[in-house]
């Protein structure tokens, strides 16, 4: 089974940058404070982006991006179960997000 690394990134990642604009996605305010993004990454390749917005107890799920490349993947296929399982979150709080 494959597994999925997420790594925090900042909204001036070009890749994320990249991803929302081939999906179509807003990114005006991705440079904005208080946004928190993450690349996952599946074997060193970048299989898609995500991120919140933190407000105080509850948070924003941000818009969640499969790389195109990956789209009809496997991995890629996981990757939502992935962060509806908080995974995402669970990272967030390791690394005092």
């Amino acid at each position: 089974m494959s597994t999925l690394s997420p790594r925090q990134i900042s909204g001036s990642d070009g890749g994320l940058k990249e991803a929302l604009i081939a999906a179509e996605l807003p990114t005006d305010d991705i440079l904005e404070s208080g946004r928190r993004f993450f690349s996952f990454t599946n074997a060193g390749s970048v299989i898609g982006y995500g991120g919140f917005e933190p407000h105080g107890a509850y948070a924003l799920i941000r818009s969640l991006v499969v790389a195109l490349k990956h789209e009809a993947t496997a991995t890629a296929a996981r990757s939502p179960r992935c962060c509806s399982s908080g995974r995402v979150v669970r990272v967030a709080a390791k690394r005092s997000c």
